[in-house]
């Protein structure tokens, strides 16, 4: 049984951007999350140690967001999935939606997003 488990709108810090002043200053983005794995056990059992902590996802989230600077969201989208990845081996896919609600940039208006869906190999 593939369950899904999602985070919305968890606030990150980070340094990104292309222009040094943004990287410089830092800013939050947010992030949506889904990871589907197999929880069977847990929708069975009910323990905990069957499934993931919604905490510990949002803090790898956090932590990879702030570890280091990045110019672009697609990369900090990567390391989020990678670290995910690497931490839990049961999850089969990440899909991350990071929404940059600010953007600093002359002649743009609005906000912008990524989106980024990724399957184990």
């Amino acid at each position: 049984m593939i369950t899904e488990i999602y985070l919305e709108n968890v606030q990150a810090f980070c340094r990104l951007g292309i222009y040094e002043s943004e990287r410089r200053r830092g800013q939050a983005v947010i992030v949506n999350l889904r990871v589907a794995l197999d929880l069977s056990s847990a929708c069975t059992l009910d323990r905990m140690e069957d499934s993931i902590s919604y905490v510990d996802l949002s803090h790898i989230i956090q932590d990879v967001a702030k570890a280091k600077e990045y110019n672009l969201i697609e990369h900090l989208s990567k390391s989020i999935t990678d670290e995910l990845f690497k931490k839990f081996v049961r999850i089969d896919t990440v899909d991350i939606r990071i929404h940059k609600p600010v953007i600093n940039a002359e002649g743009f208006n609005g906000n912008a997003s990524v989106r980024v869906c990724t399957q184990r190999s």
